[in-house]
């Protein structure tokens, strides 16, 4: 695995979701940055919908279902342009603004996540070590042999009789299919998609978001474009945390999502000509089958921001003075979505029993961390704040619906993560923050959608102040110029530079450790992962291999492509597997444990010993005493990790 396989995987990736992506925008009539920002939703729309639809029409997981949705949504939409002279009309009036700044802001912020990403992972084949990675991984695995990516199929991987009836799948359908076209290593393909992800999709998501509230001035784009690489809390925690990938990627299209919220309603500085509302409403729900099936709380995290924006949207037009009949419809259609929303708040939410993380925090640290950007007990990253601060009190000295959306904005996503991390009324907490399982770092991975434009809107202002300053002490206008520049270039350096030391610093080492093959991997070590990669040499593809998942074995069905016994470790265990489990050292001398493994096909055991990628136990007592049992033999190791094949039930099944 070289880098040279993760840039194939990335090209890849942004083929599978941006073709089709960019293919609507321009059926839509969107150009430019709308069309770049708006193609990740859309193509991920695609993806996600024909993940659903291909097993119901007993199709096999591919690109033919994706070309096929594609084909009939983009068929819809041009022939719904057509009936309504759409193609004669654009949703947008054309911008007087250069495009230079924006493609420059999108450039610096992808160059400099990239080289964040690529200090954390270090390795194209490195895999996050954390727990949520034996699922992701495996759900890959699972998807392509059973040829079916559908939310309503992955959650089956952890239960014989069906397992979580809906798991957000968005993340391994795209994964999946890159392993089909490209061949990669499932590792490498998840990490092409961490890149595509990070590097290009929420860049281009803030920067538009930014530009859709506040404008395309030089300054602003190029400090959106740094501020989008500046907060640790998005893209790197939950890239490191968990590893929440379903909820990373869904976040990363959450701005793009809400910035055609705002332009429907058009709140912000985007012109929009009467007559093509419906093509941003389309554009709006195009939008949503990619966040609710990328990560439900991901579509909750859109669905907040964007309550706000009808609210504001709503309150504009009652000061328009409608008459009666525009307003009652108007009013039914308010009331109707607020509705829609509850019902979303009430339902879209896990079970009980998974939202068990309790408050961490006295209030008071929590409205600290809050205030100061340093959630989950970071660093203070002190120049996004002083600029978050200085956005602040621009919103608030010129109070236009835009700005009044940003400071809603931020303060509604600021109390949520308060409440998740230290509000100590468990009702209340519950009531607020239950769809994102009462997690403080999911929370915390939402704020930066509105950090960013604020802080680009306060370094603007910033950079306005100094204009000023540079103009009157420079009277010669060739002078001037060249002043401005000088001087400007030197602060951008200086801000890039600034805001990758401290907190981002720190980020990207703690991440990097999570990420790290080492001798103690938390997940998989060195030793382990090398016997890992021979198992496709030593074992047939039919068998199957049992081991404790809590140590890493489970991962031999993702890296190596073998069937294990347990993929994951929270499965439903049937009795065989129990038996196999509690038991597989007696095989000798007890006949019911043979039964088992031949019931289930297991002819091979990973031992990576009793350490855990928690830390925690979770004991396994048949695999205990296996060396000496007399039931096994070794057929590879290396270091403490061993392979061992089973040779009580019959060497020749």
């Amino acid at each position: 695995m070289t880098w040279l396989d993760l840039g194939v995987a990335i090209a890849a990736t942004a083929a599978i979701i941006l073709i089709p992506g960019l293919g609507l925008a321009a059926l839509l009539g969107l150009r430019g940055l709308w069309a770049w920002g708006m193609a990740a939703p859309f193509g991920l729309t695609v993806v996600v919908l024909a993940s659903l639809v291909a097993p119901m029409l007993a199709l096999p997981w591919g690109l033919l279902p994706v070309v096929a949705v594609f084909v009939v949504i983009g068929g819809g939409i041009a022939a719904s342009r057509a009936l309504t002279g759409g193609f004669r009309r654009r949703p947008l009036h054309r911008s007087a603004g250069r495009d230079w700044p924006t493609i420059a802001a999108l450039i610096l912020a992808a160059g400099i996540l990239m080289v964040q990403l690529g200090q954390v992972i270090q390795a194209p084949g490195n895999i996050s070590q954390t727990f949520d990675n034996i699922f992701h991984l495996n759900g890959i695995r699972y998807a392509l042999d059973t040829a079916n990516a559908s939310p309503l199929h992955l959650g089956s991987m952890t239960s014989e009789s069906g397992g979580v009836w809906f798991y957000p799948s968005a993340w391994h359908a795209v994964a999946s299919l890159v392993v089909q076209i490209t061949g990669v290593d499932i590792a490498v393909a998840s990490n092409g998609l961490v890149f595509f992800s990070a590097c290009l999709l929420w860049p281009a998501g803030t920067v538009l978001l930014t530009r859709t509230l506040f404008g395309s001035g030089t300054a602003l784009m190029l400090s959106a474009g740094v501020f989008a690489a500046a907060l640790p809390a998005m893209p790197l925690l939950p890239l490191d945390y968990g590893v929440l990938y379903p909820f990373a990627l869904g976040l990363s299209v959450v701005p793009a999502a809400l910035a055609a919220v705002l332009a429907l309603l058009r709140i912000g500085v985007v012109s929009v000509p009467r007559g093509v509302t419906w093509i941003w409403v389309i554009a709006v729900l195009g939008s949503l089958p990619a966040l609710a099936i990328a990560h439900p709380g991901a579509f909750m995290a859109w669905l907040v921001l964007a309550s706000i924006a009808v609210l504001i949207g709503f309150v504009m037009y009652l000061r328009s003075a409608p008459r009666k009949r525009p307003l009652i419809l108007a009013s039914g259609g308010f009331l109707a979505y607020v509705g829609a929303a509850l019902l979303a708040w009430r339902v879209l939410k896990p079970p009980v029993d998974a939202r068990t993380w309790p408050p961490t925090l006295t209030l008071g640290q929590g409205v600290g961390e809050a205030m100061t950007l340093s959630y989950w007990g970071g660093a203070i990253p002190v120049i996004a704040v002083a600029a978050l601060v200085a956005g602040l009190v621009v919103c608030v000295r010129r109070r236009t619906t835009a700005d009044v959306w940003a400071i809603t904005a931020f303060a509604s996503t600021s109390l949520l993560y308060i409440a998740a991390v230290s509000l100590p009324w468990p009702t209340l907490r519950d009531l607020l923050t239950a769809s994102w399982y009462n997690n403080a770092p999911r929370l915390a991975a939402i704020v930066p959608i509105v950090v960013v434009p604020l802080a680009a809107l306060g370094a603007a202002a910033v950079w306005s102040r100094v204009r000023v300053r540079i103009d009157r002490a420079v009277k010669a206008g060739d002078a001037r110029g060249r002043v401005r520049r000088s001087i400007g270039v030197g602060l951008l350096v200086l801000l890039v530079a600034g805001t990758q030391m401290g907190a981002v610093a720190q980020a990207v080492e703690k991440a990097a450790a999570g990420y790290a093959l080492t001798a103690d991997s938390a997940l998989v070590s060195e030793d382990e992962m090398a016997l890992l990669r021979r198992l496709p040499d030593e074992v047939p593809e039919d068998a199957v291999i049992a081991g404790s998942p809590w140590t890493g074995a489970g991962l031999a069905y993702a890296l190596s492509g073998r069937q294990v016994l347990m993929p994951h470790t929270l499965m439903d265990i049937d009795e065989e597997t129990a038996l196999i489990n509690d038991r597989l050292d007696e095989a000798t001398t007890a006949p019911e444990v043979c039964t088992a493994v031949q019931v289930k096909d297991v002819e091979y055991v990973l031992d990576f010993g009793s350490r855990e990628v928690h830390g925690a136990e979770h004991p396994y007592p048949g695999f205990d005493d296996l060396a000496a049992s007399g039931a096994v033999e070794v057929v590879d190791s290396e270091g403490a990790a061993v392979l061992y094949r089973v040779i009580a039930c019959g060497a020749d099944r």
